[in-house]
């Protein structure tokens, strides 16, 4: 199985283009930018309106939503939604058009929420490459001789308030990660940018239903199947 990661293509996507703070108060405890990638909520969030450029199957949201997510449609939500998932939560949206400020009714959008996966335990470490890179810098520090999830947890916690990221240039994932088709691993990198990631089916399914808002990228990520 190979794996890739998922981003936007900005260029194809509509955009959300503005928070509209004349109606939104962004400082409410429960704002969407409370939301977080490590944890789902323990409060039920408020979202703002949507106002869009564009109708697509995908919007970039610029970062007003807190934590790690996409904003779908109904059609990439019900493709997801039959394939093996994370830790995750869709949450419904109202959505405008930017230009007349009227309710978009042709599509329905959501909010993806993506929760960190707790990946340490599910490493072969022996079948696994890691190295500390200097974000900064932008160059590699040393090799990191990393043989269980204590140590990669350790190594992990000791980049905290520094320029350092613990990187993989190789990882192996034993048939207890459960094969998953959409993840995200928040502290552990292949590249100074860190995205979601898909199993190449779920790749596939996109490519054929014609999904052109996302961009793949390969990475070397590898399944132990029993």
């Amino acid at each position: 199985m190979n794996y890739y990661k998922l981003r936007i293509n900005v260029e194809l996507v509509g955009k959300r283009d503005v928070l509209p703070v004349w109606e939104y108060d962004v400082d409410l405890p429960n704002a969407e930018g409370q939301l977080s990638d490590t944890a789902l909520p323990e409060f039920e969030p408020v979202f703002s309106n949507l106002y869009i450029t564009k109708v697509t199957d995908i919007i970039d949201d610029g970062y007003a939503i807190g934590g790690e997510g996409f904003i779908i449609g109904d059609r990439v939500k019900d493709l997801f939604s039959g394939y093996k998932l994370g830790t995750h939560k869709f949450y419904k949206l109202d959505a405008y058009s930017f230009d007349k400020k009227e309710k978009i009714e042709e599509e329905k959008y959501y909010w993806l929420q993506i929760i960190s996966t707790n990946f340490e335990d599910h490493v072969n470490y022996k079948q696994s490459d890691f190295y500390l890179f200097d974000d900064f810098e932008e160059e590699k520090i040393k090799d990191l001789s990393i043989k269980n999830a204590h140590q990669l947890k350790k190594e992990i916690g000791l980049t905290t308030n520094t320029d350092n990221v613990v990187m993989f240039s190789k990882l192996t994932l034993k048939d207890s990660f459960e094969n998953l088709d959409l993840f995200y691993m928040k502290d552990l990198h292949d590249n100074i940018f860190n995205y979601p990631i898909v199993s190449e089916r779920l790749k596939n399914h996109i490519e054929e239903r014609k999904i052109v808002a996302f961009e793949f990228k390969k990475v070397n990520i590898n399944y132990e199947k029993k």
